[in-house]
């Protein structure tokens, strides 16, 4: 599988491995010269897919290089349906993901990037500190921030440019950050998190300062072993695919697939309760948006919305829903025990 391209090639590849103990190979900062931006990220991928962190699985689900577009700056460009994402060629340029542009944090000058991996460009910083952002196949960017030693700053600053109107909030509870125009989802990111070289959590959290993005990262403790990984994952296209299927019966059926980011909604990244409001309200906008015959029959919604309630498992449900326009009008379908028996196709 594409997924797990980089696990499955470490073996053939000039990279670091994963020890016995669980932690990663990758040494210590303090050890002697740091080590290369994507070594340090397929560490932290390596150990992420071992210990049920998904949100730090980096070089998972990126971008095929057959879809890239690089531009002769160096940037990166990827088109989704109804949405483009481009990564820089320099750290003066924001990266844009669909219609919001985010400032990646003060190099102090302008630098120029490298493309380390098809999908991953590196950019040296001032203070010990390598931002490298990842381009994901669903168009979603984690931004990697890869701190080398303890000079380094314990914040990091992402200036955000959002469409008039939008709402710019964050959960405490959660740690998730929402940009919100009504029940449009602008952009979504997840819960911050940090990781040292030793495998262990490091404390980070994000701040809003009007539209500004801070993320607090609270290295310098002893326990803290270098270099550390940490970064906000943003997303805005909840479906990698929203299609017909077939005429059956007289109607269409409709195929609709989560993307990498659509599914780590529905799955809880953002909170199960917020995950749940947008899937049923800027998801289904924008499955309408791709296609409009949804828009037809009351049978697509409900089936829609059973399928956002029950598949927020993999035990109960995947990526791919099928929204069957012969199915009749149930309205009551989280009440009269139809829906669970026919997985939501009743």
């Amino acid at each position: 599988m594409r997924k797990n391209r980089w696990i499955c090639t470490a073996a053939t590849a000039t990279v670091a491995v994963v020890m016995f103990t669980g932690l990663p190979a990758v040494a210590n900062a303090e050890d002697g010269e740091a080590p290369e931006p994507l070594d340090t990220l397929l560490s932290v991928t390596e150990v992420a897919a071992s210990t049920d962190a998904p949100e730090r699985e980096v070089l998972n689900d990126l971008a095929d290089p057959n879809e890239i577009t690089t531009g002769n700056d160096g940037s990166l460009s990827l088109n989704t349906e109804g949405s483009t994402t481009v990564i820089p060629g320099t750290s003066d340029e924001p990266i844009t993901i669909g219609n919001v542009a985010i400032g990646m944090p003060d190099t102090k000058a302008t630098v120029q990037g490298e493309r380390i991996d098809d999908a991953v460009i590196s950019f040296d910083g001032a203070d010990g500190v390598t931002t490298v952002p990842v381009l994901k196949d669903d168009g979603s960017v984690q931004v990697t921030t890869i701190i080398n030693d303890e000079s380094a700053p314990t914040h990091y600053d992402y200036d955000l440019t959002l469409p008039d109107g939008t709402t710019l909030t964050l959960d405490n509870e959660s740690g998730v950050v929402i940009a919100m125009d009504e029940e449009e989802l602008v952009i979504g990111i997840a819960p911050a998190w940090a990781v040292g070289a030793n495998g262990r959590a490091v404390a980070t959290h994000y701040e809003i300062h009007g539209s500004t993005l801070r993320q607090i990262v609270d290295h310098t403790v002893d326990t803290v072993a270098y270099p550390v990984v940490a970064d906000p994952w943003m997303g805005q296209q909840l479906f990698s695919r929203v299609e017909y299927a077939n005429w059956e019966r007289g109607a269409w059926n409709i195929k609709l697939v989560t993307s990498g980011w659509g599914r780590s909604i529905q799955i809880g990244v953002l909170g199960w309760g917020q995950g749940q409001l947008i899937l049923n309200g800027a998801g289904w906008n924008e499955a309408v948006g791709r296609v409009r015959i949804l828009s037809s029959r009351a049978t697509y919604y409900q089936q829609y919305q059973c399928h956002v309630l029950g598949a927020y498992t993999p035990a109960s449900g995947g990526p791919s829903w099928d929204l069957e326009g012969f199915r009749a009008n149930r309205p009551w379908w989280r009440t009269d025990g139809g829906a669970y028996p026919s997985k939501c196709n009743w």
